[in-house]
């Protein structure tokens, strides 16, 4: 089976503004059963509504390192030639193609795919909301063997993929400033809603407008502002709207400029009992929970850059919305890990829970359930601690009493129900039978905090696949359940944090050419040379699944399967023993001198030479038992010999 060349482009969509960098990612791979040789990329440019006015490339970078690109112009009828095959391509009469030579002399099967990223410049002359669109395809300029011998081995040729990319004179952002999306109702639970616009850099607008429609049942604060980052004036009007609703439109004086100026409305508000027309929000009597949906637009006049262009006016294509959720009870968990750092195993996570209780109701029975993840162990030695605060008037922290909680045993999927009374907690500390909400004049809120502390544990104790251990990329969560009645009526919020591990890095180097220490910089070598490769494992979490290391050598100068270049396939020995600077002889790998990992955890790694990937895989199966999960390194080096073996020029 011949080589593949897959373009993949991510992402397939985007909205930048005009004028504006878009930053796209092509990913390379070869699905074929053959690896491909002098592999590039042909990327259509879009020339835009006008010819003129579509994107270009800034930069395209593999790894952070240029990537070398030429570039074509497709003449009257539409054509261009390819200067690294020869090979007529075509495209749009006057547009760009940029041909991108990939840093390899060969792709193999199975090799991870090369993400080289493109930095677009979208031109600042580009039409409002008008689509243009990217195309990308690979190839081989060699085919499948490493000679330029077109007559009988041709260029190979993938599919094209496309991405659209719609340039866009503003765009609209709507932020709750609040917790979790949700919010208790009533003026004790004051919430904001920010809505800032975005204009393409140097263009000039006026008349700049932004509405927004608050759904019904928003009070709004009477301090409510509308602002530019450069403190031009506002004109700002509230009117009713359509089924309650309240429509507050901020008119910015002036012109604008993009990249200067930020219109931004700021909407501090709170939930009432009732909407406009006395219908209640929340559940009557029960009080059941309410989605809200905010949405906003802008318009605006524009005076766009190209002269081609006349003044028009424009406006956000569909409403900008966010939704959140009014609640009679609302809870939201958070974490933090004591001493900073990463949450890894043996250090203490810190559990924060937060009650709000509606202005408008008086919930009973209020009980929280936290299920604590597996891989974590509720830390006894510390004593949960609860503060309240009921209509003003405040309480605690104070260390709960063994008969306000339970922390249940493990259960067979490693989880810890921890079951807090909040009732009790709560008369013990003076307050009623009931948490009150609506007894005081607002505002005076009604809250709890609870916090409590966990260990992240060494080993799984529920039943996961493979290793047991709680280590690199894993991750521990933690969820809860509030739960109360109103009226005789259960209400119900929840909540949830989750931690991951943090995962191993690697990275790659030439050390040695025929046993001599290299310096960075561009290296020479030439057949029968001996290289030596320096490959590092950093590993935040010594303890590790399944370790194991692919390497891929270019071909030809490489044959994984005849590392010594003698025409016989040889096998890649593993030196025992210590960690040194000395390069191993060819066919022949070890620990280098930045190896931390404890030896007695690494052992002997099994080796395995793939011809058809071309590949070296190191596995040093997992690696378990490190003393307190501390990071190591793994540094190995292994060496080949260059072959005396026939390919193009320049490959």
């Amino acid at each position: 089976m011949p080589a593949t060349a897959v373009v993949n482009i991510a992402p397939t969509t985007a909205a930048p503004l005009i004028g504006q960098t878009q930053n796209v990612t092509l990913s390379f791979s070869n699905t074929g059963g053959n690896a491909g040789f002098a592999p590039f990329m042909i990327v259509h440019l879009p020339p835009g509504v006008d010819g003129y006015d579509g994107a270009t490339i800034a930069s395209a970078t593999y790894l952070g390192s240029a990537v070398p690109t030429q570039y074509v112009t497709f003449n009257v009828g539409g054509t261009a030639i390819n200067p690294l095959t020869g090979q007529v391509i075509t495209g749009t009469p006057g547009a760009q193609a940029a041909i991108l030579s990939l840093p390899f002399g060969s792709f193999s099967p199975g090799q991870t795919p090369a993400d080289v990223v493109l930095a677009l410049n979208v031109s600042n002359l580009a039409d409002n909301a008008a689509p243009i669109t990217l195309s990308a395809q690979g190839g081989y300029a060699f085919g499948n063997d490493p000679l330029n011998n077109p007559g009988i081995d041709p260029p190979v040729l993938g599919a094209v993929n496309n991405a659209v990319l719609t340039p866009q004179l503003a765009t609209l952002t709507k932020t709750y400033i609040g917790p979790e999306q949700e919010t208790a109702t009533g003026p004790s639970w004051t919430r904001e809603w920010q809505v800032e616009g975005n204009i393409a850099p140097g263009q000039q607008v006026t008349n700049y407008t932004i509405t927004d429609t608050l759904p019904n049942g928003i009070v709004i604060n009477s301090a409510f502002t509308a602002a530019l980052s450069t403190n031009l004036p506002a004109t700002i009007t509230t009117m009713a709207g359509p089924g309650g609703t309240t429509i507050i439109t901020a008119v910015f004086a002036g012109t604008l400029t993009g990249g200067v100026d930020v219109p931004r409305l700021n909407i501090p508000f709170w939930v009432n009992q009732a909407g406009t027309g006395g219908g209640p929000i929340l559940g009557p009597g029960t009080g059941s929970f309410s989605t809200l949906t905010n949405s906003a637009n802008w318009s605006a006049n524009w005076d766009p850059i190209d002269p081609a262009d006349p003044t028009v006016a424009v406006s956000g294509a569909a409403p900008v919305t966010n939704i959140i959720e009014a609640q009679s009870i609302a809870i939201q968990k958070g974490v933090a890990v004591l001493g900073g750092g990463l949450g890894t195993p043996g250090v203490t996570l810190e559990y924060t829970l937060n009650t709000q209780i509606s202005d408008y109701f008086s919930v009973a029975s209020l009980t929280v359930t936290d299920t604590l993840g597996d891989g974590q162990t509720f830390q006894a030695g510390f004593t949960p601690t609860i503060s309240f605060l009921e209509n003003g008037i405040a309480s605690g922290p104070v260390a709960l009493l063994a008969s306000e909680y339970t922390v249940a045993p493990k259960n067979g999927a490693g989880q810890t129900i921890i079951t807090i009374d909040m009732d009790e907690a709560a008369i013990r500390l003076g307050y009623g039978v009931t948490l009150d909400g609506q007894g005081g004049v607002a505002p005076s809120p009604t809250s709890a905090v609870v916090t409590f502390r966990a260990t992240v544990d060494q080993t799984w104790t529920g039943p996961v696949p493979g290793d047991p251990r709680v280590d690199q990329g894993d991750s521990v969560s933690n969820s809860v359940i509030q739960d109360g009645t109103i009226n005789g009526n259960t209400v119900v919020d929840d909540s949830g944090t989750t931690i991951a591990l943090p995962t191993n890095t690697v990275a790659k180097a030439i050390t040695h050419i025929n046993g001599a220490a290299v310096m960075p910089g561009p290296l020479v070598i030439q057949s029968g040379d001996d290289v030596t490769y320096h490959l590092r494992l950093d590993m935040p979490l010594t303890n590790s699944h399944s370790v194991t290391i692919h390497d891929f050598l270019p071909l030809p100068v490489f044959d994984a399967t005849d590392p010594d270049a003698n025409g016989a396939g040889n096998a890649i020995t593993w030196i025992a023993g210590p960690p040194s600077v000395a390069a191993p002889g060819v066919n022949f790998a070890k620990l280098g001198p930045l190896t931390t990992t404890p030896l007695p955890l690494i052992g002997m790694p099994t080796i395995t030479q793939v011809a058809g990937s071309n590949s070296v895989t190191f596995d040093f199966g997992s690696i378990v038992d490190a003393p307190m999960y501390a990071g190591s390194t793994i540094d190995l080096y292994f060496t080949v010999r260059v072959r005396d073996q026939a390919f193009g020029d320049g490959l």
